[in-house]
């Protein structure tokens, strides 16, 4: 796929692991805070399986990037402190 750019894009989809997220957000907040990453094109959480199936620009992020900026959200990080 090509952007408005201009740049190839390619995008991947992997799942995270979600259960810390979920035990202080809602599914839609999660959803919200991860489609907020630059690169993430869609999320979808699956609350019962306490993960994120997460479709994103391989060109501009990995999967480790997103867990990354995740980690830096203020409920979580309250949270590991907790």
């Amino acid at each position: 796929m090509i952007s408005t750019t201009g740049k190839k894009e390619s995008y991947e989809t992997s799942g995270i692991e979600a259960h810390d997220m979920l035990s202080v957000l809602n599914v839609d907040e999660v959803e919200k805070r991860i489609g907020k990453v630059a690169g993430v094109e869609s999320v979808t959480v699956n609350y019962a399986a306490a993960n994120a199936t997460v479709r994103y620009d391989e060109t501009r992020l990995e999967v480790g990037d997103i867990k990354s900026a995740l980690r830096q959200l203020p409920e979580v990080q309250e949270m590991l402190r907790g």
